[in-house]
Parts: structure tokens; C-alpha cells; sequence
């Protein structure tokens, strides 16, 4: 007794593809992740844009909770700019930074200084304050400090050119 054979099906020519629903899903998820990684390269060539940041720490073995950064003298415009952080969840009270001003022999020509009544939590105080001494060629920061919401005034003295 023979079997009867059923004629082969021909191969396909064409290959399938996804449904279109999943070309697009693709296609914009693709594209998301392109967006989002374009925003946080420009966030860090912007960081690194706005001078010298130096992050200094507040020289103690607790968390951080003052921080500096973004330290620059402008001696074309006459003027330091920089950046406060507040790294906690309580509020900064009488936040200030102290400056000296040197000249070109390296002599202090004067200070200069600047204060915030209070950083929020989390949050970044930016001052920019102008300097009147134009033989000033380099500035030393020397002082900052703020007092914790119902605690005692934590500072640092230091030297450091900027």
C-alpha cells in the first residue's frame, strides 16, 4: 500500500518583518535613548564650562554638608563667582564666604565677602561679588561657614587660590 505524497509548499521569497507597531515602538524608544543621552553629555560639558570647579570638602568626618564649587576670579569683569551647596535636609542659616585679594607681588590689597540669609535643603546658593581693587590679580578664599536650623555655626578656615 503507498502513501500519497502532498505536493511541497514553496520556500517564501520574502522575508517577514516585525508589524509596523513594533518598527515604531523600536524607533522611538531608539531615539529616547539618544535624547536622553544628549541631555546629560551637555549637562557635563556645561559643568565643566563654568570654570574651575573645585569641590571642597568641609574637612570633617560627618556627611557632607557645606560644599564649595564653581570658584573662579574674573579679571576682566572684576568679579569671583562661585557656588554654595547645601548637601542636607535642614536649612542653612547666614551662609557667607571670605575672600583676601592679592596683587601681583602677592600681597593681600584687601578682602572682600558676601552672605545669604539661608540655603534651603538640597539646594545651592550662587554669589558673585565685585571686586573695587583693580591690582588684584588673584584671590584667596579664606573663610565659609553657615549655621544648621537649631544647631551650632560650623565653618572652615582654609587658604586656598583661586
Amino acid at each position: 500500500m503507498s502513501v500519497p505524497m502532498l505536493p511541497r509548499k514553496p520556500a517564501s521569497k520574502r522575508p517577514e518583518y516585525a508589524p509596523p507597531v513594533w518598527q515604531t515602538v523600536g524607533l522611538v524608544l531608539g531615539a529616547a535613548g539618544l535624547l536622553v543621552g544628549a541631555v546629560l553629555l551637555y549637562r557635563v560639558l556645561d559643568t565643566r564650562r563654568e570654570g574651575i570647579l573645585k569641590e571642597i570638602p568641609t574637612r570633617s568626618a560627618t556627611p557632607r554638608t557645606l560644599g564649595l564649587a564653581g570658584l573662579h576670579y574674573d579679571r576682566q569683569a572684576h568679579v569671583i563667582v562661585g557656588r554654595v551647596r547645601n548637601y542636607t535636609g535642614r536649612v542653612y542659616e547666614n551662609v557667607s564666604v571670605r575672600f583676601e585679594l592679592l596683587d601681583a607681588q602677592q600681597q593681600v590689597v584687601g578682602t572682600v565677602a558676601d552672605s545669604v540669609t539661608a540655603v534651603a535643603p538640597d539646594s545651592t546658593w550662587r554669589f558673585r561679588i565685585p571686586v573695587a581693587q583693580t591690582a588684584t590679580v588673584r584671590v584667596r578664599l579664606v573663610h565659609y561657614a553657615g549655621t544648621p536650623e537649631g544647631g551650632p555655626r560650623k565653618g572652615v578656615d582654609m587658604t586656598l587660590d583661586v
